[in-house]
């Protein structure tokens, strides 16, 4: 694949739709916020602890599985986009289907379904094109300015997220409960298809993607741990994403656990949300300002590093001011290391067999984030917020396991320690 300059007559373009599409979707995602609100909505839904604590994960979970299944078919396209448009709608459509069940039907299970059924239909929808999304970005964006897209991805994201946040607390001070929870939804929905009229503004340049050799599915499989074993870079990439991954066990319980030890309604979630954003627009803008210059390494060190004290911290606070500038922090870092992961990511690998590395990055954050959501599960189950003090501190210490695979990584042009 021929370097892509930053002279390129559709660049510009490119880089501006890529950043307010993927800004719009994330943003739309802050009023179903599956870090904050969701686990909450589930919870007091009645739903099952082992499915208040996948929620955060679900989303990704259905990304990850599909693209190892497809990955032989995607290396072989000689165009992305067409299969982006195609799989955009159903992307989105779940999170109306959820709205209408919130609002619209009795039961508790069927409610429950819809609104766990969203985000993982979604991400199995995304999860089809995610590779195909990947090396659009590759085509259509230089690689010294894929930081600074990510960045300002996310920044939009947060900017949109510190008003959702308001408008998760007046909605659910207005209309408590499940109207709340599907206003909210619908909400959500309007502005993802927003996010679906930009993306389909970007121009994927005429010269045709070059073409791997293509192989059966179980062919393709079978060639997978070798391709592993020969990469050494991305061998310390997972690791650094297995750690960080099961680090995340306790992401669902930090607003459960915030509304308990300050004795707030659920509408203190909202406040919650509109300080994450906050944070993950200051963390998101400041780490792709490091991107470019520095390099997406540091970036990510510095994350694992925001994270470890988010875990060492989360037990001390009981206020709701330090709640606050605690889910600054964990906005700030989260966003940091999505961006600089992703960064890397692209960086380290070579453009021949591209997709086939992306396939497996992706395929092994699903046995890692189930593991996270039902360990903190089963804790939570037997414990309650009794188990929030010992669950943070393994996340601390999981956490600081992330930042040795990445003090390893040889990032291109970068060098490493």
């Amino acid at each position: 694949m021929a370097t892509l300059a930053s002279t390129d007559p559709d660049y510009r373009r490119n880089w501006l739709a890529h950043a307010i599409e993927g800004g719009l979707f994330m943003g739309a995602l802050a009023c179903v916020n599956a870090q904050t609100l969701l686990p909450s909505v589930v919870n007091g839904l009645g739903g099952p602890q082992w499915l208040v604590a996948l929620m955060p994960a679900l989303m990704m979970i259905g990304f990850q599985l599909p693209p190892i299944f497809l990955a032989h078919r995607i290396g072989g396209l000689r165009r992305f986009q067409p299969l982006l448009l195609w799989t955009g709608i159903p992307q989105r459509l779940p999170f109306l289907i959820a709205a209408l069940a919130l609002l619209m039907v009795d039961s508790p299970t069927l409610v429950i379904a819809a609104v766990a059924a969203a985000p993982l239909l979604s991400g199995l929808f995304g999860g089809v094109s995610a590779t195909a999304w990947q090396q659009l970005v590759a085509r259509t964006v230089p690689a010294e300015r894929r930081a600074s897209l990510f960045a300002v991805r996310f920044a939009i994201s947060a900017l949109l997220g510190i008003p959702a946040g308001w408008l998760v607390a007046h909605t659910l001070a207005a209309h408590p409960g499940q109207t709340g929870y599907g206003l909210l939804h619908l909400y959500a929905f309007a502005v993802l298809m927003g996010s679906y009229a930009v993306f389909a503004m970007i121009r994927e340049p005429q010269e045709e993607a070059a073409r791997e050799r293509e192989t059966g599915l179980w062919e393709n499989l079978r060639s997978l741990p070798q391709v592993v074993a020969g990469d050494r870079d991305m061998r310390r990439w997972l690791w650094t994403s297995a750690s960080g991954g099961l680090a995340a066990a306790v992401v669902p319980y930090l607003g459960i656990h915030a509304v308990h030890s300050t004795g707030q309604g659920d509408s203190f979630l909202g406040q919650l949300i509109a300080w994450q954003m906050g944070g993950a627009v200051v963390g998101g803008l400041l780490a792709g300002w490091a991107g470019d210059r520095w390099g997406a390494r540091p970036v990510c060190i510095a994350a694992r590093l925001g994270w470890l004290t988010i875990c060492a911290g989360a037990p001390l606070v009981t206020g709701a001011t330090g709640w606050c500038w605690l889910f600054a922090l964990f906005g700030a870092a989260m966003t940091a290391g999505n961006i600089g992961m992703h960064a890397l990511q692209l960086a380290i690998l070579p453009g021949h067999g591209r997709a086939n590395r992306l396939a497996v990055m992706a395929a092994a954050q699903l046995p890692i984030a189930l593991t996270a959501g039902l360990g903190g599960a089963a804790a939570w189950t037997a414990w309650s917020h009794d188990a929030f003090t010992a669950l943070a501190l393994v996340c601390l210490l999981l956490s600081a396991l992330a930042v040795i695979p990445l003090l390893r990584i040889s990032e291109p042009g970068r060098g490493h320690a």
